[in-house]
């Protein structure tokens, strides 16, 4: 049975200091998040589908997208898991090997 779907998750990248929050109306902490869709099987091998990065209001979650060029200054490596970005592509080229191997064996 071939277990499928798509999920979302966000990761925290930094803080931003005190910001105005239009929502709140107030002064109020920042962060910088990713916030991503991907698809999966069996809840391990998966590919990003879509990535936005937010600057969020820690008080009332609420913010706007910024570009990711800005984004991806404060960190040096993508904080998206591993298998959750290559692990569709690690099981193609499993699989491909397998099949690839077993005709060779004939």
């Amino acid at each position: 049975m071939i277990i499928f779907g798509t999920r979302g998750d966000t990761h925290e990248l930094g803080d931003l200091g005190m910001r105005s929050c239009p929502v709140c109306q107030a002064d109020r902490p920042f962060k910088t998040v990713v916030s991503y869709r991907y698809f999966h099987i069996w809840f391990f091998f998966g590919m990003v589908t879509s990535q936005k990065f937010i600057e969020m209001c820690t008080i009332c979650r609420r913010g706007r997208e910024i570009a990711s060029e800005n984004a991806r200054n404060l960190v040096n490596t993508s904080p998206i898991p591993f298998m959750r970005r290559f692990g569709l592509l690690i099981l193609v080229v499993v699989v491909v090997g397998i099949v690839a191997y077993s005709s060779m064996a004939k």
